[in-house]
């Protein structure tokens, strides 16, 4: 994670004398980022959440170069960067048209598609569905705090996507207790927005009553769940999904969680709080400082933290109302108009495990299977 450690990276690897001619454009970029996601984070979040490509001064102000530069490498990075600011049309495998464009992941960043692809999808089509990465105390969180705040998005309704073993998952094995966690995400997007509907991704091994219970405890809720099959039928699968969401009569009404003119200490407690759901937070003598002294900065906060609980620990399950989060360290990000809070030990550049899912992906006689 320090710059050190990215500057060796370039230098071990010999990235830019070892590319072809037609390369060595995107080698002296990558040479010239260090491969610190921080300054790709904020070169994105531009992109993503203002819908403009970084200038000169913006990108000096960032960090990205360094002191030693000039604008003959920014004229590089810029052309890169307008051929990347373009939305990606593709093709799924139903032969349905979606955009590709963004790249942030929800646990560390925005977790939300491109303002660009959102503008563009919304000319063309009468409902656009857009993932936020992650569960509500994620990527929702952040799509509703962050990018609706300056845009204003025609939300008509969150859909909480879930699957029976996931919350077995969550209850170490059984339902009745792991069901607490659907109960949180429901209430967190409740809390930011009215319209909500849960849906339940079902695969062949759910038996009926696991199935009824989840429908049932949603309605003790307020909020309707639907079945959905894409996972053996693709898009024809969520058809009853579709029209629920078609029939919603009432305007969506957006709630944000904090003001911006709010304290930074205010907004940090009430996302530990509110979102999480956990007793409070603590911080370092260091940290406290940093939160006093960013107060100035009105911006969002944008939380670093594990996807794996709604704590700050991997391996915190079900109910932390006794729990304290661990502040680790805070930052702004001027770029993106940013203020980035990390809690516990969260790994800020992202890979794949040792054993990717990919690697069980089949292909067999023309059939295609995935890993359950």
């Amino acid at each position: 994670r320090t710059p050190n450690s990215y500057q060796n990276m370039i230098e071990n690897l010999k990235i830019y004398n070892g590319l072809k001619k037609s390369d060595q454009k995107i080698g002296a970029v990558l040479n010239v980022m260090n491969y610190n996601y921080n300054h790709l984070y904020e070169i994105v979040a531009n992109i993503v959440e203002q819908g403009i490509v970084p200038d000169y001064v913006m990108i000096q102000r960032i960090g990205l170069y360094g002191k030693a530069c000039g604008k003959e490498k920014y004229a590089i990075v810029k052309e890169i960067l307008e051929t990347a600011f373009k939305p990606n049309l593709v093709g799924t495998s139903g032969g349905y048209a979606a955009l590709i464009h963004g790249g942030p992941f929800a646990n560390i960043a925005h977790g939300c598609s491109s303002l660009a692809s959102l503008k563009t999808a919304t000319n063309y089509a009468d409902y656009v569905v857009t993932e936020a990465g992650f569960g509500a105390d994620a990527g929702a969180m952040k799509f509703i705090d962050i990018l609706t705040r300056d845009n204003k998005f025609d939300l008509c309704a969150s859909v909480l996507v879930t699957t029976i073993r996931a919350l077995k998952e969550c209850g170490d094995g059984e339902l009745e207790k792991g069901i607490y966690n659907l109960a949180t995400h429901v209430n967190n997007l409740l809390l930011m927005n009215s319209n909500v509907i849960v849906t339940i991704n079902k695969f062949d091994d759910d038996s009926i009553d696991d199935i009824d219970f989840v429908k049932n405890f949603s309605k003790s809720l307020g909020v309707k769940c639907v079945i959905n099959e894409v996972y053996q039928s693709g898009g024809y699968g969520a058809l009853d999904l579709a029209k629920e969401i078609i029939e919603i009569e009432e305007k969506n009404k957006i709630n944000y969680l904090y003001e911006l003119d709010d304290s930074l200490y205010n907004k940090i407690d009430s996302y530990v709080k509110d979102i999480c759901h956990a007793a409070g937070f603590t911080c370092s003598f260091e940290v406290m400082n940093k939160i006093n002294s960013f107060d100035k900065y009105k911006y969002p906060i944008c939380v670093a933290k594990t996807q794996y609980s709604l704590g700050d620990k991997k391996s915190l399950k079900g109910d932390i109302s006794n729990h304290k989060m661990v502040l680790t360290d805070i930052e702004v990000k001027n770029g993106a108009k940013l203020i980035i809070c990390y809690f516990g030990n969260i790994l800020t550049m992202p890979g794949l495990s040792e054993n990717p899912s990919v690697k069980e992906i089949k292909y067999v006689d023309g059939v295609i299977s995935l890993p359950r």
